[in-house]
């Protein structure tokens, strides 16, 4: 089982370069567990969490936009709905639902079926690695 992965490629439609790097053990002292940038020609975004797992999030999870142009660097704050009453771990669960329900886009299991092949290539590439 390694104890980091690195992921680089393209997204779809822009043709964006990705590189994801997440790697096992603690965090470095006094910074983030999870951090992720996306950096532009504008500017750039960063969302930092004390926790890897960013699809519960945390209350410490935050996300700053840094404009290139102007030089300030400002939080950004997601609108509080009725979901944030209840507990961390059920946010996203509850949202998730409510997408069903409104028949907006949620990760279905098409979705989650391409996400495993994904994740199924890593690992046969890995193996023949060894």
């Amino acid at each position: 089982m390694p104890d980091q992965v690195l992921v680089q490629g393209t997204v779809f439609p822009s043709n964006a370069i990705v590189s994801f790097q997440w790697h096992g053990g603690q965090a470095f002292p006094g910074t983030a567990q999870a951090e992720w940038q996306i950096l532009g020609a504008k500017g750039s975004l960063m969302l930092s969490s004390t926790s890897w797992s960013l699809n519960v999030g945390r209350p410490a999870t935050k996300l700053e936009l840094y404009d290139a142009n102007t030089g300030i660097l400002e939080s950004v704050f997601v609108e509080k709905d009725q979901w944030d009453e209840l507990p961390y771990m059920a946010h996203n669960i509850a949202r998730l639902y409510e997408a069903y329900r409104k028949k907006e886009w949620y990760p279905d299991f098409e979705w989650a079926v391409k996400r495993h092949e994904m994740l199924e290539e890593m690992w046969e590439r890995f193996d023949a690695d060894k």
